[in-house]
């Protein structure tokens, strides 16, 4: 018998001020609405949640060149029970992914079976630290004393991988985990998780 074709979209209610307050922070449009038209096309019943219910759209992905989520928006409590959902999937067998700044929620979950993080050993992308400075965000985002993608895989032994380009649409597939590394990145990525999902 197959899994339920369900999935959970979880964006983030966080949004913080950037560039001295003239910008702020939050749910990558794209981020959520492409994976949003790939999934429902391919049958599932898809829920959007938020730790809070709400959430705020980053000013970047509203601009002319974006609009077509989460870029910057996972700087939140990556401990709050909402970001658990993908520990309870993973315990279950069901895919895992994220996109972009979203793999910074992987910092605090644990694969219960082996209680250890769950990223140890995986490969995974996303956002990457060269993009962060193309952006002049690093040293923004420093302050915030959250690591940075490329730091949470380093930390809880994850294997990092990227495109040659910042911007170049690219995911990574290791088993139930599937991962974007940046916004261009989020319609392949939920194709590809569709392929796993009927791999299941």
């Amino acid at each position: 018998m197959s899994p339920p074709r369900r999935a959970i979209i979880t964006i983030t209610s966080a949004h913080a001020p950037l560039f001295e307050g003239t910008h702020t922070t939050g749910a990558f449009v794209t981020e959520v609405l492409h994976p949003y038209k790939v999934l429902t096309a391919a049958g599932f019943d898809v829920d959007i949640t938020s730790e809070k219910g709400t959430y705020t759209p980053d000013w970047l992905s509203l601009t002319p060149d974006f609009l077509s989520g989460d870029d910057l928006a996972i700087w939140n409590d990556t401990s709050s029970p909402s970001m658990k959902i993908a520990a309870t999937v993973w315990d279950n067998g069901g895919i895992v992914s994220s996109v972009c700044h979203g793999p910074a929620v992987f910092h605090d979950l644990v694969d219960t079976a082996t209680g250890e993080p769950l990223i140890k050993g995986k490969t995974i992308t996303g956002f990457t630290t060269e993009a962060e400075t193309v952006m002049h965000l690093q040293d923004e985002l420093k302050s915030w004393k959250t690591p940075l993608v490329e730091e949470t895989a380093e930390a809880m032994g994850a294997i990092y991988k990227r495109s040659s380009g910042v911007w170049d649409d690219y995911h990574v597939v290791d088993g139930q985990l599937v991962t974007g590394q940046n916004p261009a990145s989020a319609t392949s990525t939920a194709k590809a998780v569709v392929d796993a999902f009927e791999k299941l």
